[in-house]
């Protein structure tokens, strides 16, 4: 099931390879994904460049291929990770770009996503032991703004967002698993997993 990517069209259909391609997210809480949402529509009003973001505000942790057969034991590593760690604060940090394209909004405390990209050695374990490629994790955690923004614009947007601020704060209770066939199809949920409270973690 190994596939070259070198060779994958831009955006695969991931069932022709006998998979799809899995999300593991993190999703602010309704009052943040307003304000996201609200910083999104002013970025594409005044810039008019760069692709809708589309989907729901979230902060990627890591993303897989892997078959559907496969789901239900994903689930169970999965809940098992998230029985590792406690709910967490996410602080959200004035804004950032990643040259030549994108504007993010910085997390300002990136540790407990790195203890569960730690963690997800379950998932990434089993993943190879049923000859899939491993986890591809995410880089810095962030939340997108606006994407594949034209590069000349980008170099006048970040001169703008480097300068202002955007501060908030929300718990991070659960991690969120989507699946879809391909890059530009809608996410469907497959499960949401609960943190643990601090109060019940036993493993501090």
């Amino acid at each position: 099931m190994r596939h070259n990517s070198s060779s994958l069209p831009e955006y695969p259909k991931w069932s022709s390879y006998g998979v799809q391609e899995y999300l593991l997210v993190i999703n602010p809480n309704n009052i943040v994904n307003e304000k996201i949402e609200t910083e999104r529509k002013l970025f594409k009003n005044n810039y008019n460049s760069g692709l809708s973001v589309g989907a729901h505000p979230h902060i990627s942790i890591a993303a897989f291929l892997a078959k559907e057969e496969m789901e239900e034991e994903l689930i169970l590593l999965i809940q098992r990770v998230c029985n590792r760690h406690n709910s967490f604060n996410v602080s959200l940090n004035d804004f950032s770009g990643l040259r030549p394209n994108t504007i993010y909004i910085k997390v300002k405390n990136p540790k407990p996503f790195k203890d569960l990209k730690t963690s997800l050695k379950l998932v990434d374990d089993f993943l190879k032991e049923e000859g899939c490629l491993p986890i591809k994790y995410s880089g810095k955690p962030h939340l997108t703004v606006a994407r594949k923004i034209v590069e000349h614009v980008y170099r006048i947007a970040i001169q703008e967002y480097g300068s202002r601020s955007f501060k908030e704060l929300f718990l991070a209770s659960e991690l969120v698993l989507l699946k879809r066939d391909s890059q530009i199809d809608k996410c469907k949920t497959v499960g949401v997993f609960e943190l643990l409270p601090e109060s019940k973690n036993l493993f501090n």
